[in-house]
């Protein structure tokens, strides 16, 4: 939903802020290639009438599609909350989410991370309540909401709750800072306010299309945004429950179906009767194959692997275990356990993590990291995807991704899976890589933290720097102290207290401005019977140095100011991240 929409945050007090990781197999036998996830028959649907007119024939017939709900449980049919507080549950056959006071934006994520696809579904939407359905969504560590397109659920018409009304159907970039995706969106009365409402959205390569009860709303071209930091071409799909004031809301879901589009490109790794395609690495362990189902488990570590190099590509598998193991990546064979490994660790919240495998030195170690540790579930069948491209090396479990980095140590290899001893197994299922060509580039590398400028000033920040000669924090005297850094850390710092008047001077006490990853945080103090108004306060800095002439040119990321009692307290902002310009 559109930033116009959101409801406060739950924030209260003076406080505001704003936001613009040898041996032999025992027991190895023949193999094949387990069913694929469950839908991988595909055909091309086709287009609605532009002029708003029926579905055409053309459209992909329903055996096509296959369920991701089963009307039972929730976490039976793989879909997880991840966000907010809003109440999701299953009542007859039917998603429901309810609204919950003061809660953020909350979101229903299914585990399975999609590329290319259609998915179909009804909508029953309360009166007051308004939602979403995203697409190509993610969440990690460092972005922790949802993000990524929006497909709009709102009513229709004149006196509605959103003003203006009437965008059901058009794409919303949820937590992308980009607001709406559409950039024309001219009214509909396509969804009926009062009943069920059919949604079909299509996504495929660069374009999203909407339909709502037969009619095509929007066609959008997602290249126009390839700058944007995190709008990736795969991602969950995900079911939201808007922040409102209120108890009770409800909208509802029910036939959520899906036709994965791009099933050819994936070549299934087992056909569930075998171990055919695989070979023994290291150590000696059992393998069975029973019921689709490839499982590992021996007392002593070992491993196997394809017979078949890869690469760049993206894997994806289901996996439950109760023994701790892995996944292993661009292994070079030679019996021998190195290149990349993902944890799969059912005891500690490690699933996810990713390191060497020969050194077992950690690029990325999710230990205590809570998005990471909520994205496994133990005692159930967990889904994870692998993408590596290049020097890029991205995981997911469960749809959250838990390791996005860039390590150029191990360029091509085999795919494997390892049991790290002891009691237990872990078990496998629906296995399958889609190899990329040496010119795709589905998912560049992560993020990285932006030249930085940021300020601990006396009063409110300033939005622009430099529309004057006396438009900047020092020249006005209410400069603390500021860092100016980039993504190697903090290059440069000074500290501004004596510019102060003798008032403010002798109210505050600072210590340096500190930066952690993508964050950086104050830590100030308030003498006795002081009550200062402070900000911290962070701007891009174009060229990574500061200069007069080019103040009008830095923008601000994030601020957060308050009005302070005596005592000790800290700030905090985001700093400017993206893509580094060539």
């Amino acid at each position: 939903m559109s930033d116009r929409q959101r409801a406060d945050d739950g924030r209260t007090g003076s406080r505001t802020r704003s936001l613009n990781r040898r041996g032999v197999l025992a027991g190895l036998g023949t193999l094949g290639l387990g069913a694929a996830f469950a839908g991988s028959g595909r055909a091309t649907p086709g287009r609605a009438d532009p002029e708003g007119g029926a579905v055409s024939a053309e459209v992909a017939d329903e055996s096509e599609f296959v369920s991701l709900f089963d009307g039972g449980s929730l976490a039976d049919s793989y879909w997880h909350q991840v966000n907010g507080q809003a109440n999701y549950s299953a009542e007859d056959g039917v998603i429901v989410g309810s609204s919950v006071p003061e809660s953020p934006n909350s979101f229903l994520t299914h585990y399975k991370v999609f590329d290319d696809f259609e998915v179909r579904m009804e909508v029953h939407l309360d009166q007051a309540m308004n939602s979403g359905v995203q697409v190509r969504s993610n969440l990690s560590r460092e972005k922790p909401e949802v993000h990524g397109p929006q497909v709009e659920i709102e009513l229709s018409g004149e006196g509605t709750q959103q003003f203006p009304p009437a965008e059901s159907g058009y794409v919303y970039g949820e937590s992308l800072d980009t607001g709406w995706l559409s950039q024309e969106r001219p009214p509909t009365d396509a969804f009926d306010n009062d009943g069920w409402n059919d949604y079909r959205i299509r996504v495929e390569g660069d374009t999203i299309r909407t339909w709502i009860n037969g009619r095509e709303i929007e066609t959008l071209d997602l290249g126009q945004y390839a700058d944007v930091p995190h709008l990736v071409p795969m991602g969950v799909l995900g079911l939201q429950v808007h922040a409102i004031d209120a108890e009770g809301y409800t909208v509802r879901w029910r036939n959520v179906r899906i036709n994965e589009l791009d099933a050819d490109e994936w070549t299934p790794l087992f056909d569930g009767r075998g171990t055919e395609g695989w070979t023994g690495l290291a150590g000696e362990g059992d393998v069975g194959v029973s019921d689709d189902v490839l499982e590992l488990r021996g007392g002593e570590s070992f491993s196997l692997r394809t017979e078949e190099r890869y690469d760049d590509f993206v894997f994806e598998t289901w996996v439950d275990a109760d023994a701790e193991g892995g996944v292993l990546f661009r292994n070079p064979g030679e019996g021998r356990v190195d290149g990349y490994r993902v944890d799969v660790d059912p005891t500690d919240g490690m699933t996810g993590s990713l390191s060497d495998a020969a050194s077992g030195e950690y690029l990325k170690d999710t230990s205590g990291e809570a998005v990471s540790e909520m994205a496994f579930h133990p005692d159930q069948w967990n889904y994870l995807r692998v993408l590596a491209n290049g020097e890029t090396l991205r995981v997911w479990v469960n749809g959250v991704t838990t390791a996005w980095l860039t390590d150029g140590a191990h360029s091509s290899g085999y795919l494997g899976l390892q049991h790290l001893g002891g009691d237990g197994a872990l078990r496998f299922r629906e296995l399958s890589v889609n190899p990329l060509a040496g010119d795709e580039s589905p998912v560049g590398p992560p993020p990285a933290v932006l030249p930085y400028q940021v300020d601990l000033v006396a009063g409110e920040p300033n939005e622009v720097l430099g529309e004057s000669e006396d438009d900047f924090y020092g020249r006005q005297g209410r400069l603390i102290q500021y860092a100016h850094g980039n993504a190697d850390g903090v290059t440069t710092r000074d500290t501004w207290i004596n510019s102060l008047d003798a008032g403010t001077r002798g109210c505050v006490d600072a210590d340096p401005i500190q930066v952690d990853d993508r964050t950086a945080s104050v830590s100030v103090t308030v003498a006795d019977g002081c009550e200062p108004t402070l900000s911290l306060v962070s701007y891009t800095l174009p060229g990574g140095a500061f200069s007069f002439e080019t103040a009008d040119d830095q923008e601000l990321v994030d601020d957060e100011s308050e009005t302070f009692g005596p005592g000790d307290h800290t700030l905090e902002v985001e700093l400017p991240v993206g893509r580094p310009e060539e």
